[in-house]
């Protein structure tokens, strides 16, 4: 009978704990879904999300994206110019953006340059720009605070933490 009483002890406190990490810190799991984040974070892993208040430059998050997750890292902050040169080089506010996590330029994509974020909203890019749907499409436009499901701080499929990227001059 102790036994038994100690595991569902056990048992309570893990669901505590997990109720906890699910309805306060309002930590969720998510599936990558394609290629966009490469070599980032790949097709099929799984990551945790927290909710972020204090979104910053470099972040990588999961949104709504019609209905379903998807995971970009945020580029352009609230009420920031965006511009894409032709050369593939950002500039945020007439300053060139160095990226280290990304291997290829940025082509345009549909919006007109130069680009103002909108206020309370986020300009996203993925990581793969070449296969990457975002913030550079006029469905996409920049995302609401409001659209935000948490900031990614986890893969379980790779166990390691994803760290916050920043430019050396921020």
């Amino acid at each position: 009978m102790k036994k038994v009483l100690g595991g569902l002890i056990k048992l309570l406190i893990f669901a505590g704990i997990v109720y906890f990490l699910y309805a306060k810190v309002e930590v969720r799991v998510y599936r990558a879904l394609g290629t966009s984040m490469e070599s980032s974070i790949s097709n099929g892993e799984l990551v945790v999300t927290i909710k972020e208040k204090n979104i910053r430059r470099g972040d990588i998050i999961v949104f709504s994206n019609e209905g379903s997750p998807a995971i970009k890292r945020i580029i352009g902050l609230p009420n920031e110019k965006i511009d894409v040169k032709i050369d593939g080089n950002i500039y945020i506010n007439d300053k060139v953006y160095n990226e280290t996590y990304v291997s290829t330029k940025t082509p345009k994509g549909e919006i007109v340059y130069p680009h103002t974020v909108k206020e309370d909203s986020y300009f996203i890019l993925g990581d793969n720009r070449l296969d990457s749907y975002d913030s550079r499409y006029i469905k996409v436009d920049d995302i609401s605070k409001k659209r935000i499901k948490g900031r990614v701080v986890f893969s379980l499929t790779n166990f390691k933490i994803i760290h916050r990227v920043y430019n050396s001059e921020e």
